[in-house]
């Protein structure tokens, strides 16, 4: 019978319950404390190859510019009867406008 997609393979999971166990016993006498010590080099490399390579992460975000430029403009109304900027694209008739316009 064959094994189910995804399963470890029984040669593959007995070989690393091996040196899990021979780690766990060699880590108990201070293993992983003297190899810090006598050889850092092999120590970084160790700790190394247990970190991620690469994290896959999706992110979807929709930001409606329009709106949040409506709500702002509204909000810089009701503050006090506020001045509101000219978003209008200069052009060689309103050079000489302001920016800023209000009513008197």
């Amino acid at each position: 019978m064959a094994r189910k997609k995804g399963d470890i393979n029984k040669l593959t999971k007995s070989v690393k319950d091996a040196v899990e166990h021979a780690f766990t016993k060699v880590n108990n006498e201070g293993y992983l404390i003297w190899l810090s010590r006598e050889h850092p080099a092999a120590f970084c490399s160790l700790i190394g190859k247990c970190i991620p390579a690469t994290v896959a992460l999706d992110v979807k975000h929709t930001f409606d510019l329009g709106a949040a430029m409506l709500t702002a403009q509204d909000g810089l109304t009701r503050l006090n009867n506020a001045d509101v900027i000219n978003v209008t694209p200069d052009t060689p008739d309103n050079l000489a406008k302001s920016l800023i316009t209000k009513d008197k």
